[in-house]
């Protein structure tokens, strides 16, 4: 058999096994239980919300403290003017 042949063969079969995977969503109680048991606690997940919480506050004071530069203004107001004569809008903002 030639290379290309047997390729073929083997992605077929790789395809065919990958199908069977996904069209068969049923699986044994004792596989279920084991997929829920993986992922964090709720002990951990609170802790990554909490850190998650704490890096943003960071961040958002961070930003409060940012110095603009004296010409900031001076050179933003024509590049927005620039914008809105072009028409160009800023994307929608998605629902909260």
């Amino acid at each position: 058999m030639t290379p290309l042949p047997l390729r073929g063969m083997l992605v077929a079969s790789a395809c065919a096994l990958g199908f069977v995977d996904l069209a068969c969503p049923l699986r044994p109680a004792h596989a279920q239980q084991a997929e829920e048991r993986h992922g964090p606690t709720d002990e951990q997940r609170a802790e990554i919300q909490r850190a998650v919480h704490e890096a943003i506050q960071q961040d958002i004071r961070k930003v409060a403290q940012y110095k603009l530069p004296r010409d900031f203004f001076a050179r933003m107001l024509p590049l927005v003017r620039q914008i809105r004569r072009a028409g160009i809008i800023p994307p929608p903002r998605p629902p909260t």
